[in-house]
């Protein structure tokens, strides 16, 4: 089967390229932040696919614009310009060549958080935020495609050594030895291996028709975010440094706006991965407690001169 892949020069999409070239595909690859693609191409409402869609058989998007963690520093028209019109825009293009098969890297941000029970894909969606609400759009548009079959995968935090985001600052922080005020943290949170989601794909595509929808997925387990910086300690072979905040330090620091990472990382977000293992029979091949530690481990490898 021949795929284009977008997002290919992201940590995500090279992992997603590396296991389908593995699988015996043949991968085009996409993107703009990198030249070391098949297809440079900017995401958003006018960019042209003609070439890079050429005698494709499916499509594995996982390019877009990322969550970031200072809201600040994009706007709600850029994330609807390039993760929902751009979506939209690739998928048009993909169905008017006859491509058969439509895999989104979505997330959980489109359904919303909750912490009182593990989010499932009939819930209703309530996106809290501009890239949620970008990310739904498009899996509500894409869905809505006659002619193209459509399978949207919604992860949690995907993790790996070189990943961004909230993981990669927790990487930062504890391979500098940095004192951490979250040790009285009692949550539990599902995180998803970039090679697990990589193999999620490899099985949508094995499975065609069956991989048709919205699926959530994770990694089996939970951790609490004082267990996950100690496995992360573990992988990069220096113990993290976790200290109990106390409850009056804490209430200073929300006051003056500095408890923001706190409180994020507080909350518990359990993602009920149940109709995908059932209806494809996905058993991650990456075990969550493993994956933290070889990730941290890698990272350290990587860092090293």
């Amino acid at each position: 089967m021949k795929i284009l892949v977008t997002g290919a020069s992201g940590f995500v999409g090279r992992t997603l390229v590396q296991t389908l070239r593995a699988a015996g595909h043949t991968v085009q690859t996409a993107g703009f932040s990198s030249p070391h693609v098949d297809h440079r191409i900017p995401l958003g409402p006018n960019a042209d696919w003609t070439q890079a869609l050429a005698d494709c058989d499916a499509v594995v998007h996982a390019g877009g614009r990322a969550h970031v963690l200072d809201k600040s520093a994009t706007s709600a028209s850029t994330f609807d310009d390039i993760n929902t019109k751009g979506t939209l825009r690739l998928a048009e293009a993909a169905r008017r060549v006859g491509v058969r098969h439509f895999i989104f890297i979505s997330s959980i941000a489109a359904l919303g958080e909750r912490e009182d029970k593990p989010l499932q894909e009939q819930d209703i969606s309530r996106p809290t935020t501009p890239y949620g609400r970008s990310k739904l759009a498009a899996e509500q548009g894409l869905l809505a495609m006659d002619g193209l079959r459509v399978t949207c995968l919604r992860p949690p935090l995907v993790y790996g050594p070189d990943a961004g985001g909230r993981f990669g600052q927790m990487l930062r922080w504890c391979a500098r030895g940095l004192p951490l005020p979250l040790a009285g943290i009692r949550n539990q949170r599902s995180f998803l291996a970039a090679p697990n989601l990589a193999d999620a794909v490899r099985l949508c595509l094995a499975q065609g028709e069956n991989a048709t929808g919205i699926f959530h997925l994770a990694d089996e387990g939970t951790l609490s975010t004082p267990e996950l910086l100690q496995l992360i300690g573990q992988g990069l072979g220096k113990p993290a440094r976790l200290l109990a905040i106390p409850p009056f330090a804490l209430h200073t620091m929300r006051r003056f706006g500095l408890a923001q990472p706190i409180d994020k990382l507080s909350q518990s977000l359990v993602v009920d991965t149940s109709k995908f293992r059932a209806q494809c029979g996905w058993i991650p091949p990456v075990q969550l407690r493993d994956g933290i530690v070889d990730a941290a481990r890698r990272y350290r490898e990587n860092a090293s001169p």
